[in-house]
């Protein structure tokens, strides 16, 4: 083994500065004559350093009291409008629900009442239709009664034949078949 060290700092040291600040030497002052035979007391036990009038080694000053902090006529302006803001912010948020919820209700209506309307009109095209039917219906009818009105005709014509010559007769009766026949 060598004798050299294997720490690169061992033979030369970092150029950090210490962790605390040294204390200043300064030459210890010399003792003051006791005032009192309570002093004299005070200090009769050893003391370990001799006092220092510099800032503490230990760490920094405490930061100054901070000074009382003053109101502003504007905060209390701008504080009072900040709740006018949120109480006409929370008014308009209720109105606005309050609307919607009206207006999803009066859609509900039209839907409802929509229906209805196409119903009906279902319903009518349906009467639409029966009213045609019944219609075309009466206008056979009436073709009908036409008809049996003119076979009335035709037999009241053949019976008033029968008691006439034979040819009138005859003429009657083929006469009554044509019209009876083809009109019913």
């Amino acid at each position: 083994m060598s004798d050299q060290p294997t720490d690169p700092y061992a033979t030369h040291p970092p150029a950090y500065p210490p962790a605390q600040p040294v204390a200043p030497a300064y030459a210890p002052a010399p003792p003051a004559a006791p005032a009192h035979a309570d002093a004299v007391t005070a200090y009769s036990n050893p003391v370990s350093a001799a006092p220092i009038s510099a800032y503490p080694v230990g760490g920094f000053p405490a930061p100054p009291t901070p000074a009382p902090r003053r109101t502003s006529a504007w905060t209390w302006v701008f504080a009072g409008l900040t709740v006018l803001f949120l109480l006409g912010a929370g008014g308009l948020g209720y109105v606005y629900n309050e609307a919607r919820g009206a207006v999803a209700d009066q859609k509900g209506q039209i839907t409802t009442l929509q229906g209805k309307v196409d119903s009906q009109a279902k319903d009518l095209t349906t009467s639409d239709r029966n009213l045609k039917a019944a219609q075309s219906d009466l206008t056979d009818a009436e073709d009908k009664i036409e008809a049996l009105e003119a076979c009335k005709a035709a037999v009241q014509k053949f019976v008033d034949a029968i008691d006439g010559p034979d040819a009138e007769g005859q003429a009657a009766v083929l006469e009554m078949f044509r019209v009876c026949e083809s009109r019913l």
